[in-house]
Formats: C-alpha cells, structure tokens, sequence
C-alpha cells in the first residue's frame, strides 16, 4: 500500500519540502513561512551575483539584443494538467508492424507545461512548474526534473548519475533529514527552476516518442482520473502560488490537455482565477478547452492549425484565429508547422483607430529545418512567455523570436532542449509580413 494514500503534499520552493495540509488558507499561510524561511534559494550566487541577475548582467555585457533573463527576479508559472514522463526511442527508420532496432533511449520529465518550464529555464527565465502528480512516474518525473532541468537530456545509461546527483542536491539543501519522505526527497540543479506540484493518489501517465531520421510518431497513455478534491486542492495550490510566491508570480502558462476529472469549467475557473489577481495567461490546449480559454479571456493562445480548424469549424488557419479573437481571446498565435507561424491582435490592443477589428501577421523561416518536431511547440510558448506575455515586446517581433526558437528545438533529438546559438543565428532571417 502507498504510504501516501489519503495525505495530500504540496512540494514548495526550490528546495522542494512539503507541508501537510488541510485547507487553503492553511496551504497559503505555510507555503509564505517556507518560500520566506528559503527566500534565497532561487538566487545561489555566482562571482557574489544571484545567479539569475548574473545570467543578466552577462548578456548586457556582451550587448546581448535578448538578455537571458531579463526580468531578473520576476517568476512565471508554468502549470501542466497532465505532466507525462516521457520515453524517447531513437531509430533509423520506424517500419510498422516489424521489429525496430532502438538505438538511443531517452527518459525525461515531460508534458507540455514541463517542457515549456526546461526552456525558459534555457532562455534564462526563472520558473515553477505547477500541476498534478503521482504514483512511480511522478516520483521519478520529479526527480529527472530536479536533475537536469535547463541542461541537455540524459539516456538511460546515465540512471546512476541523475540518482547521485539527486541525492547530492538534496543534501546540499539540507532537506534530505529524518523527517522526510525519502520518495519525495528534493534535489534542485538549476537555481532558475522550481517545483511545486499537487500530490494525488493516482500514477502520472508516461509517453513515448519513436524518433527516426524523418519525423517522430507518438504514443500517449491516458493521465491519471483525478477526484473532485484533487482538482480543488490543485486550484487552491495554484492560487496559493500566485498569493504567496517570492520572488513573485508575474505570468502563467497552461499547456497540454486535461486529465480525468477536470473538466472545461474547471479550466475556465484556474483561468478567471488568474486575470482576477492581474496576471497575464497564455494557454496552449486543444479540441473544446480551446474554445473555453478564449471565452475565458486568456491573455494568449497558442493552438497549432490543425486544433485551431478543429475547435473552431473553420477552414483555414487564418479564419480560426479571428474566430479564436472574437471569442474573447486577446492574442492567437497559431504554428503553421514548416511553413511559420501566424499571430493575431484585435485592433485595440495595437492601434484603436483602425478600421479592421484584427491585425494579424505571418512569421517563417526562408527554409524549414529537418527533425523532431515534438516540444518544438512548447518552446514556442515559452518563447511567447518570455516576449510579449511579460509585454516585452510587441506581437511581430515576439513571433520573429518565436520561430527562432521553435525551429532550433526541431533540431535537439527530445522535446524541452532549444539551441541558444542557433536561435541567434536564425532570429535576423525570420520574415514577418502582415496579412
């Protein structure tokens, strides 16, 4: 039997203790004692610097156009419903119904949110991630998480090193003592990224990805059906986040879909929950939750085509965007796969004299690149995150970023990796026109 069966844990901070609890003011009150009593644990020092303001004032002296970073302390949430620990096969060619030779395997902490959360770290972006986890897998996800979250994947062979490194960080932070649950021990190797999941009783799902020299073909378990008090208890960690967070809550993203027992209205309520406390909220989802976030008011939403047509009824891109803005979302940005991206602003949140009531572009390589595109959208929103969420910039040069970075983790051989040069080097070639 698990011994956590009927307790319910919420993993705060960097350090990663959890805090029993039963109600959410309860929840609220002692996640503040915890992040105050850790309140520097996000910052570790570089050369007598907090490591996030040192990734800062690095790209300034190198007159760096996109500081890694740039925000210093402000913190984005990056909440995953249905995080998945995610297997990656690598083979030269995938051949249905016959043997396959596996010549690389791959294990990472994985769902959309997860993915978004590793990038931004990349980008220099203090994160949390947020959402529902349980059983083996999600120990495991936690721990793979802590191990190399922000740094390029690890295989399988390199099991005993993440454990070591587990263990090390743990006790580093002073956390691995008598009185913790060793399943849940933290270990935390990027200063830049938290955890701050809701334990539920059932098994976080596991995906896997068959990679071969083309393209990527997917297998998805379902996620975990979680009870009506689980959902509670998640919004109510959630809000306890955005109340008591240091350094603070300043943007949130929800990406991928729902697990079992969260339902559309449930969505609506996390994301009205969030622009009532004046957050921004960028939401990548898909099928009937796409059309729940719009009416919502998500600040941005992230659908590929294919999802925008479906959700919508409409037949082309373009029109399901404008269908996605007139349902009350504020910015669509729509992935085009290969062929770019397009974005779309009603008019009064870029010029109120307009006679149109929405101005939209298209971004895109001269060139798609060849690779895995799976995590390349997830880069994306990380990419919108950290450009026109934080109104950073506006919407043409943040899909001009935005297609930098999606087309540089089609190159990386699992979802969650971005190549920082190679984003430099694509960024001025991205064309932008209006349309």
């Amino acid at each position: 039997m698990d011994a956590r069966r009927g307790r319910r844990w919420a993993t705060t901070g960097s350090l990663g203790r959890r805090t029993q609890h039963s109600s959410a003011s309860a929840i609220g009150r002692r996640f503040a004692e915890q992040i105050d009593h850790d309140a520097h644990a996000l910052v570790t020092t570089d050369g007598g610097r907090p490591a996030a303001r040192a990734v800062v004032d690095r790209a300034r002296d190198r007159q760096d156009p996109w500081p890694r970073g740039s925000r210093g302390g402000a913190m984005i949430l990056a909440i995953t419903p249905n995080p998945a620990l995610d297997v990656t096969y690598t083979v030269d060619d995938t051949r249905l119904h016959e043997v396959n030779r596996v010549r690389e395997v791959r294990t990472e902490a994985g769902g959309k949110g997860v993915n978004v959360a590793k990038v931004l770290a990349q980008l220099g972006e203090p994160v949390t991630c947020a959402g529902p986890l349980g059983g083996p897998a999600g120990d495991e996800l936690r721990r793979r998480l802590a191990a190399t979250a922000g740094r390029p994947g690890t295989s399988d062979a390199d099991d005993a090193a993440t454990d070591n490194a587990d263990a090390a960080d743990a006790n580093a932070a002073g956390t691995a003592d008598a009185g913790t649950d060793s399943a849940h021990a933290p270990a935390q190797a990027d200063p830049l990224l938290r955890q701050a999941w809701t334990w539920i009783d059932g098994t976080t799902r596991r995906t896997l990805a068959v990679v071969d020299a083309n393209d990527a073909t997917g297998l998805y378990e379902p996620g975990p059906q979680l009870s009506a008090a689980e959902v509670q208890q998640l919004l109510a960690d959630v809000g306890a986040l955005l109340t008591g967070a240091i350094p603070p809550i300043e943007a949130v993203t929800i990406s991928g879909s729902l697990p079992g027992g969260m339902s559309g209205e449930d969505l609506a309520t996390l994301i009205a929950a969030i622009r009532e406390t004046g957050r921004p909220v960028l939401v990548d989802t898909s099928g009937p939750g796409l059309l729940t976030a719009a009416r919502a008011g998500a600040t941005v939403l992230k659908p590929n085509a294919e999802e925008a047509m479906e959700a919508t009824g409409e037949s082309t891109a373009l029109d399901a965007a404008r269908a996605l803005c007139e349902l009350g979302a504020g910015t669509v940005v729509c992935s085009l796969g290969g062929e770019g991206m397009l974005g779309l602003q009603p008019v009064e949140a870029v010029d109120r004299t307009a006679a149109t009531t929405v101005r939209a572009w298209r971004a895109r390589l001269p060139q798609a690149l060849d690779g895995n595109p799976t995590g390349a959208g997830d880069s994306v929103v990380a990419a919108l995150a950290s450009t026109v969420l934080l109104g950073r910039t506006d919407l043409p040069i943040a899909l001009r970023r935005a297609v930098a970075v999606g087309a540089s983790a089609v190159t990386r051989p699992v979802a969650g990796e971005i190549d920082l040069e190679l984003i430099d080097q694509l960024e001025p070639t991205v064309t932008i026109e209006e349309i």
